[in-house]
C-alpha cells in the first residue's frame, strides 16, 4: 500500500504509464530500458501528488549511494547536481508520455 493519499484510478493509470518508461536517469545516461519504481517529487498527500512522479530504478531512487549511481534518497542535492532538477526531469517524462498514443504505450 502506498503511504499518503490513496491514488485515484486516473492517478494509478498515470503512474503505471510513467513506470513503463523505465528509469529516466538511466535513459538519459544511454543505458537503455531499466525497470523503474515511482518517485513522488512533492510527497504523496498533496493534490495531484500522484501525477508529479518520476520513474527511477532502485539504485537511482533509494539505493543509498552517494556515488554513481547516486540515489535520490537521501542525496537529493547531489542527485540533482548530477542528473538535473526533479522539475526538469518531470517535464521530460511528461513530454515522453505525450509522444505515445494509448496503443503505443510500452506496456
Amino acid at each position: 500500500m502506498i503511504r499518503g493519499r490513496k491514488p485515484t484510478d486516473n492517478e494509478m493509470l498515470h503512474m503505471k504509464q510513467v513506470r513503463a518508461l523505465g528509469c529516466i536517469v538511466c535513459r538519459n545516461l544511454n543505458k537503455g530500458f531499466v525497470p523503474s519504481e515511482i518517485h513522488h517529487i512533492r510527497g504523496k498527500t498533496k493534490h495531484n501528488a500522484h501525477f508529479d512522479v518520476l520513474p527511477l530504478c532502485y539504485a537511482h531512487h533509494r539505493g543509498i549511494s552517494s556515488t554513481e549511481p547516486i540515489s535520490r534518497h537521501p542525496f537529493k542535492y547531489r542527485f540533482e547536481k548530477t542528473y538535473g532538477k526533479e522539475e526538469d526531469l518531470l517535464k521530460q517524462v511528461n513530454k515522453l508520455l505525450d509522444k505515445y498514443t494509448e496503443d503505443d504505450l510500452p506496456f
